[in-house]
């Protein structure tokens, strides 16, 4: 693992265990929301983003609110702390 890798391995581990919601973990740690959201779906293995409305992200693929829901719950045990589902 490289070291951005690693960097963002360490923030995604410690988030859940701070006790503190994602917004606020990254606000007191100087990291955007948006990049740390990106680097825990790689780190998880997730390869595709879905937003929340159930259309995908950067037209990879067509989702809908069904597969949404079912992304959500195949997350929630490696996501489910620091507010994130």
């Amino acid at each position: 693992m490289g070291d951005r890798e690693q960097f963002w391995q360490t923030h995604v581990d410690a988030c859940p265990v701070s006790g503190e919601t994602q917004k606020t973990y990254c606000e007191r740690h100087g990291v955007a929301p948006k990049t740390f959201r990106k680097w825990r779906a790689r780190l998880a293995g997730v390869t595709r983003v879905i937003a929340a409305e159930g259309k995908p992200h950067g037209g990879e693929a067509k989702g809908g609110a069904k597969e949404l829901m079912l992304l959500k719950k195949a997350l929630q045990p490696l996501l489910g702390g620091c507010g994130w589902l």
